[in-house]
């Protein structure tokens, strides 16, 4: 008799994340219920606290949804439009010109420059302020004087772009970014352990995991952390089943702006790319598949949606070491779980 699906994920996971050490947290949502939970390894390792469906990871750039949820949620308020120039918004960057629209920062073909990449970029940053905030990063943008390529030439991902729209976000809003997030998003789903800007105020949450490599704890904190709108989210399995859910109806954004989403970026000579509004667009036995992963502190996350079958998986990971691969494994898991599995 063939070993059931769970059972095999079981099989599968503990290969690779073994209960002493840190491990993985694994939803697979189908049909509305979440047919599979599982936790592999420790939260934290000094204290032997085991993973579970409440455990709080970082999501690194998965994060980037929302920042895009919340534009368009402003988008369908008639605060602002997709080809709008973000200098329209954020005068700062107006010398930037034109070009620079809302749709390529989201479709991350803007040509803005990143200083998660440029090296004198972020030490222009940290110069002016030990742990700077979207005011500083501003500040840093505002005296660019060129892109990194003609804006629509090509896709390039970026940070940077998607902190520009973090702060386009307060602009606009009037609200700063946790509080958009947890007024417009978390709370109204009921995501209630789901919160952005992490700091050390975030240590004292209970289920919180700490992040680890080469076995060791890493650094619970970064430079950057009091950035927004590319990442600083921390959640868990149970409040991500409920965002899955919500993607569904129309309680975030109408499913027209779902839908746009999940429209491919256009480039100026006509190419899409595989990229819509913080969304990677894919297929899975010919049917449309969508996913975004992201990394931050050595913490990993993974969100993959096949919308037509109702079939969602969620991995969230606290170790970079000797990391198995996990899109093999969320393929595994697809294989299993999906349209003949």
């Amino acid at each position: 008799m063939p070993a059931k699906p769970e059972d095999q994920v079981n099989a599968l996971f503990g290969i690779y994340f073994l209960p002493d050490a840190p491990g993985a947290a694994v939803m697979v949502i189908r049909d509305g219920h979440a047919v599979f939970q599982g936790g592999y390894g420790l939260a934290d390792m000094e204290n032997k606290v085991p993973l579970t469906s409440q455990t709080l990871f970082h999501l690194g750039s998965v994060g980037k949804q929302f920042t895009a949820l919340g534009v368009m949620m402003l988008a369908e308020q008639g605060l602002l439009a997709f080809d709008d120039p973000a200098g329209n918004y954020l005068p700062k960057l107006a010398h930037l010109g034109e070009e620079i629209t809302i749709r390529r920062l989201l479709n991350h073909t803007s040509g803005i420059p990143d200083y998660y990449a440029d090296e004198a970029l972020k030490q222009a940053l940290l110069e002016l302020a030990d742990e700077p905030t979207n005011t500083e990063a501003l500040q840093v943008l505002a005296k660019v004087k060129q892109h990194r390529y003609p804006p629509g030439e090509r896709f390039e991902y970026s940070n940077t772009g998607y902190e520009v729209l973090g702060t386009l976000i307060e602009a606009v809003s009037g609200q700063n970014y946790p509080q958009f997030m947890r007024q417009r998003i978390f709370n109204p789903l009921g995501m209630l352990h789901t919160f952005s800007l992490p700091g050390p105020q975030c240590f004292a949450k209970p289920h919180l995991a700490h992040s680890y490599q080469a076995g060791r704890k890493l650094y619970d904190s970064d430079p950057l952390d009091n950035l927004v709108g590319s990442g600083s989210f921390y959640s868990c399995l149970e409040d991500f089943f409920l965002y899955d859910q919500a993607l569904y109806g129309e309680s975030l954004v109408s499913q027209a702006s779902q839908a746009e989403a999940w429209t491919p970026g256009l480039l100026n000579n006509g190419e899409k790319t595989d990229y819509g509004f913080a969304w990677t667009i894919d297929s899975y036995r010919g049917a449309p598949l969508y996913w975004h992963d992201g990394s931050w502190l050595a913490f990993y996350s993974l969100y993959v949606r096949l919308p037509a079958q109702k079939l969602s998986l969620v991995i969230l990971a606290n170790r970079d070491y000797n990391l198995p691969q996990f899109e093999a494994l969320s393929q595994t898991l697809l294989d299993l779980f999906g349209p003949g599995g």
